[in-house]
């Protein structure tokens, strides 16, 4: 603009140079008979007589002039300006004040353009960002197409976010900004496959995107994924509370060997500033070795959890330090599945047995530890457990493991009672669902006389009915 009003000797219209004349004149009036006494001027000749002159108003020929030139910069700055500027500058009345106002305009807001109207950016951009392995061609194609839109500012920091300190800003440049910075994401996200969109959806501007970009693609990090690992060979046994140091020993020495340690050990930490893909992938295969070798019981206790340290620090203070001690405590109820029952109780309990059967089956029980299934000092726990969901921000009930664990010990119970009776009490027990249940039935049936029940209480209390007094610790 300043080359074409140079050439056509315009300048000086901006630069001060040539200011306005005067829109109207006066000169001296023709003729005696003037009727407009506002228009006689008095003055002093050089005799020091008084000499009236009679004048009048005309318009000034140069102040025409001046004004045609100016209103012909006027159109053509205002041909060249786009509507955000020109309603801005719109109120000036003259060239030199609309390019003053614009010079100002252009020191005070920054230049943020949208791209071009109605851009496809995958006619541009012919493929999707999947990987490291396409990453370069990718940034090729999109640099090309970021730098033709008049955005490569918006990446490389030469056009930074206004910031509310500036006196100068004001909250149209903040939207300005706003605008183009939201439309230069959309378009590099619109060439980016869904999982990598995912890692970047917390990135709040385009250049916040492309550095992530760099650093997740540019820093030739490699993350080992020794899939070919045989885990029953490396790791032989499945966690339980009594073999917890053994089996921590074993995966130990497993993430050393393949160069994974930084993946569960804080003072090794490898997670990058943001997550890639191919730290996902490793962290995926570290998941699934924890949860091959691990009891059942313990998988709903961290198979929801996002990584594999994740998991590593729950059991390890599930079994270091939360014993007992945590309302998530994991209790390893006994299984002696082992026992022959036939080995110690030998008969089968009817009405001339009971006494003898009564104390060969408790013998048994309490030889194992299980005498808490049958007097309800070891009640069930509850079937689910409630947990917090993020992503809905909901309760979801899943299957308790301390349940599943008790109810195994408690079906074996069953199974030694009821293979220890006669056929024909059978029928008594259908619908009966715990081994506590059976064995309250059996006492109503026989009047065993358990001392597992024998109580400290005072004499008036021990009178009471034994069956009443066994139902209150149910």
């Amino acid at each position: 603009m300043l080359g074409l009003i140079e050439t056509q000797g315009l300048l000086a219209f901006i630069n001060g140079e040539v200011s306005a004349p005067p829109e109207r004149i006066i000169v001296p009036e023709d003729g005696e008979n003037v009727v407009v006494p506002d228009n006689v001027v008095t003055y002093a000749n050089a005799d020091g007589d008084s000499c009236i002159i009679y004048t009048k108003m005309i318009d000034n020929q140069h102040y025409q002039d001046w004004k045609r030139s100016d209103q012909l910069l006027l159109t053509w700055i205002k041909e060249t300006i786009n509507e955000d500027v020109l309603r801005s500058v719109e109120c000036c009345k003259t060239a030199k004040d609309m390019w003053s106002n614009i010079i100002i305009l252009r020191e005070r807001k920054i230049d943020c353009p949208h791209g071009a109207v109605g851009v496809k950016v995958t006619d541009f951009v012919p493929m999707k960002l999947s990987s490291s392995d396409n990453y370069c061609t990718w940034k090729t194609w999109m640099l090309r197409f970021i730098e033709n839109q008049g955005m490569l500012g918006f990446i490389n920091g030469e056009v930074s976010k206004p910031t509310f300190s500036d006196q100068n800003n004001s909250s149209n440049n903040n939207d300005e900004w706003r605008k183009s910075d939201e439309q230069l994401q959309r378009w590099m996200k619109e060439t980016m496959s869904e999982d990598i969109c995912q890692e970047l959806v917390r990135l709040e501007t385009s250049k916040d995107i492309w550095e992530t970009l760099i650093t997740l693609h540019e820093t030739n990090v490699v993350y080992p994924y020794p899939v070919e690992v045989n885990m029953p060979d490396s790791v032989p046994l499945k966690l339980s509370r009594s073999n917890y140091v053994v089996w921590r020993r074993q995966m130990l020495g497993l993430f050393r060997n393949e160069g994974l340690l930084g993946f569960i050990l804080p003072q090794k930490k490898i997670i990058p500033r943001a997550v890639p893909l191919a730290w996902k992938r490793t962290d995926a295969l570290l998941k699934s070795w924890v949860i091959k070798t691990i009891n059942e019981n313990l998988v709903a206790y961290v198979v929801d959890l996002e990584t594999a340290r994740d998991m590593w620090t729950k059991l390890e203070a599930e079994f270091t330090y939360g014993k007992g001690s945590s309302t998530e405590t994991i209790f390893e109820y006994p299984y002696p599945e082992e026992a022959n029952v036939g080995d110690f109780v030998p008969i089968k309990l009817s009405t001339e047995t009971s006494s003898l059967w009564e104390d060969l089956m408790f013998s048994l029980i309490e030889r194992h530890g299980l005498v808490g299934f049958i007097n309800g000092k070891i009640p069930a726990p509850p079937k689910g457990i409630r947990i917090a969901d993020e992503s809905n921000s909901q309760n979801m009930v899943y299957k308790n493991p301390d349940y599943m664990a008790w109810k195994r010990t408690d079906q074996l119970l069953q199974s030694w009672i009821v293979g220890t009776i006669n056929q024909d009490l059978l029928p008594c027990l259908v619908n009966l669902e715990t081994a506590q249940e059976i064995w309250t039935k059996l006492y109503k049936l026989f009047d065993f006389g358990f001392h597992i029940y024998e109580s400290t209480e005072t004499d008036e209390e021990t009178e009471e009915d034994p069956i009443s007094k066994y139902v209150s610790l149910h």
